[in-house]
């Protein structure tokens, strides 16, 4: 919009916590020439700065919604993080605050959240607004009875349906990721073979690296499940679902000593989608792999333990448009398997599962699937492909364990592995 009105949200520092949302519609956007790819920063104009101290707890959401007005009395909620929180301090002038990228679909309309939680008051910021589009500007304020970002409802307090103006750093997305259920493609995948295996239409699904001189034959990798949300995995917890689009691997020929190095691709649909149901982030995710069967054959009442793997994974931005996981499997079983990212924890409260997520030390809790180690009345799984096995360098008590094949337990000189 054109410049006629200063607007001290949301940066009203003489309020404690302050929670506001503005809508920005698809036409306005693609008005401006946006067009769909990521969204990688937020920005204002601070015409007057008032505030002596930082905004606490200050956090920046963002939401693809459906939307055409906000509703006066309720936040709109399912918006992603994309920046802190953390203390931010504004500048007069411009100000340009790099995000966590976040997939604009190019058809939604935008919602933007702000919100902070000081624990006192100090002066405003006023920032550059214009008119606007009749309720797409609510804000609430608080006297530090509910931290800023919990505050639930919403009151619309820019009657002259004022807003402010927000500049966006856009980069429109390069490869495209598959992402239709039943997408599939067969390649040859022979020794030490490097394969990029592309859908029918030249989406990217996979990566697979052959490490060994073993010979795979026809190869073929189809998504058998897909979506941009979660699905359950081995137990209830939401939390531990798994993102909603699986691959399936087929080999023509299968080996019991293989070493691969998988790649899976997923849009940032799809990855914000398993974020925003599972409350995690993807800097954490695992691979999951299962062995001679497929993702979607685990369930809490058939969990298949003896066939899955949890591994760490190195997560990193594709392009513009997504997300690469990728993990590598070592001295195992390699043939039909499935593929899938998440973070699955365990079956249930009894069970723990090495991955060797940071190194071999046994008593380190970040090398278990669930963060916690494994005590007296615990059942331990480990199973084979992974990089880093566990080291005993003390005496441990533990129910049972489960040393599957491929994956090795040292004890080390003078220390004891007890089971009951």
């Amino acid at each position: 919009g054109t410049y006629n009105a200063n607007l001290n949200i949301p940066f009203r520092g003489s309020q404690f916590d302050m929670r506001s949302q503005m809508l920005y519609t698809s036409a306005e956007l693609t008005a401006l020439g946006f067009s769909a790819g990521n969204i990688t920063s937020v920005g204002f104009n601070v015409i007057s700065k008032g505030s002596t101290q930082p905004f606490s707890g200050f956090t920046i959401k963002l939401k693809n919604t459906l939307s055409t007005a906000l509703i006066a009395g309720a936040f709109e909620t399912g918006a992603n993080v994309v920046y802190g929180p953390t203390a931010y301090s504004t500048t007069s002038g411009v100000n340009t605050i790099p995000i966590i990228p976040f997939a604009w679909d190019g058809t939604s309309n935008l919602l933007v959240e702000f919100c902070f939680d000081n624990a006192t008051a100090s002066g405003d910021d006023n920032i550059q607004g214009a008119n606007s589009i009749a309720n797409t500007f609510f804000d609430r304020q608080s006297t530090n009875v509910t931290p800023g970002c919990s505050i639930a409802n919403s009151v619309f307090v820019f009657t002259t349906a004022a807003r402010p103006i927000i500049t966006f750093g856009i980069s429109t997305s390069g490869t495209p990721i598959s992402t239709a259920l039943n997408s599939t493609k067969t390649a040859y995948l022979g020794p030490n073979d490097d394969v990029y295996f592309y859908d029918g239409t030249g989406n990217i699904m996979a990566r697979v690296r052959n490490l060994t001189n073993f010979d795979y034959g026809c190869t073929q990798l189809i998504i058998d499940r897909a979506g941009n949300t979660s699905a359950q995995f081995w137990n209830a917890t939401v939390a531990n679902y798994l993102s909603s689009k699986s691959f399936k691997m087929i080999t023509t020929n299968t080996t019991n000593n293989g070493s691969v190095q998988v790649t899976l691709y997923y849009t940032n649909a799809e990855v914000n989608g398993w974020q925003s149901a599972t409350g995690n982030l993807i800097a954490n995710g695992q691979m999951i792999r299962v062995n001679t069967f497929y993702v979607p054959d685990v369930t809490p009442a058939n969990p298949l333990l003896a066939s899955v793997l949890v591994t760490p994974s190195n997560n990193i931005l594709f392009g513009l448009g997504g997300y690469t996981l990728t993990s590598t499997f070592n001295n195992t079983t390699v043939g039909n398997s499935g593929y899938g990212i998440g973070i699955p924890c365990s079956p249930n409260a009894t069970t723990f599962i090495w991955t060797g997520k940071s190194n071999t030390v046994w008593s380190d809790a970040t090398n278990w699937s669930c963060g916690v180690l494994p005590i007296n009345t615990s059942d331990v799984w480990v199973n084979g492909g992974l990089v880093n096995y566990p080291f005993i360098t003390s005496n441990i008590f533990i129910k049972s364990i489960n040393i599957n094949q491929g994956a090795a337990v040292t004890v080390t000189t003078g220390n004891t592995l007890t089971t009951q």
